[in-house]
């Protein structure tokens, strides 16, 4: 018989496991640094103001928000936060003074049931829906990066900075085409059959079918404005320009070509061109070029300008460019 001695094995006492413990949680605590908060704050001013939500009223006027893609968010007027549009909720109706907000991947439609106008977006994207009987256009877009717009008669939109992008007043229109080409140019393209209409700060750009035009997003804003008074406006088929100072104005073609007699200013298309002493400035409608036609195919004329003290005018027996005298109007 053989005997097994076995030494039995020590155990650790209780207390030594405590002492780690203990020991483990004053090194946590001494480690930790404690956060010390401050009181309720006190309000500067008293009421409170208005917070974003309600710079936008709501309206009378209801659109249908149909996601395609996510993300899409949709902010109701009055509301202080957006809440998103998921696979399961896909349609929202909404009242004019929501937003509609995309982020990249997204693809939302806001749809108008009675006047039929659509309006496509994707990407980084942000609109407004608008209240057509306050004046407002029936949608603004903030922010865009690719849009495609069906236009029902009438129908105005607001492009970002400002300028009003509109169709046929008699029929539908569309689609435009909007992108993004640059973080301060956005092309408009008109691919449809009809004429749209571009109010671009004190200017109104006819965009034929097929037609292109890159617009510059301008810090200053690019909503319509009116003419000034003391300027005098020429308008022609396609296009009107506001002269200050003395020049000589010449239908040539298409166009109109300014010749200045002292200093002056010449605004037309969207631009500003300042003229000295015997110069000249030759303004054209889209689709046309300097060599597309030849100026001894077009008899031309000379029509003083008003100055800005209104003691210069069209002699007598010459001919206006718009017929209507000083303060002309737009087509």
């Amino acid at each position: 018989m053989i005997a097994r001695h076995f030494r039995p094995k020590r155990s650790r006492p209780a207390g030594r496991h405590l002492g780690l413990a203990v020991g483990f949680l004053c090194v946590l605590v001494a480690s930790c640094r404690t956060q010390r908060w401050v009181g309720p704050l006190e309000p500067i001013t008293w009421p409170l103001p208005a917070g974003a939500g309600t710079d936008y009223l709501p309206g009378l006027e209801e659109v249908v928000v149909i996601r395609h893609s996510d993300p899409v968010a949709v902010r109701r007027a009055g509301a202080n936060a957006t809440f998103p549009l998921s696979s399961l909720n896909r349609r929202e109706r909404v009242r004019s003074g929501a937003w509609v907000v995309t982020r990249a991947g997204g693809h939302a439609e806001v749809f108008w049931p009675l006047l039929g106008t659509t309006v496509l977006f994707n990407e980084e994207g942000a609109l407004r829906v608008g209240e057509a009987a306050r004046g407002e256009p029936s949608a603004t877009f903030e922010r865009l990066t690719r849009a495609t717009v069906k236009l029902a008669p009438g129908v105005r939109i607001a492009l970002p900075t400002g300028a009003v992008l509109s169709g046929d007043e008699t029929r539908e229109s569309g689609p435009y085409s909007l992108e993004a080409r640059f973080p301060n140019i956005l092309r408009v393209s008109n691919v449809s059959k009809t004429t749209a209409f571009l109010a671009y700060r004190r200017d109104v750009m006819p965009l034929g079918p097929g037609q292109s035009v890159d617009l510059a997003l301008l810090d200053a804003g690019t909503a319509p404005r009116e003419p000034a008074t003391q300027l005098r406006r020429f308008v022609t088929d396609s296009f009107a320009v506001d002269l200050e100072g003395s020049a000589q104005v010449r239908e040539l073609g298409p166009g109109l070509a300014i010749d200045s007699t002292g200093s002056g200013r010449v605004r037309g298309l969207g631009v500003t061109v300042e003229l000295g002493l015997d110069r000249s400035a030759l303004f054209l409608p889209l689709g046309h070029t300097f060599e597309s036609f030849s100026t001894a195919d077009f008899g031309t004329f000379d029509t003083p300008a008003v100055d800005a003290s209104g003691t210069e005018g069209p002699q007598a027996g010459e001919p206006e460019l718009d017929g209507t005298g000083a303060g002309g109007q737009l087509p």
